[in-house]
């Protein structure tokens, strides 16, 4: 749970 909560993060962050 943390490590896709952690990859939902990154790419919100890489989108922007």
């Amino acid at each position: 749970m943390t490590t896709n909560n952690a990859n939902s993060y990154n790419q919100e962050e890489e989108e922007q």
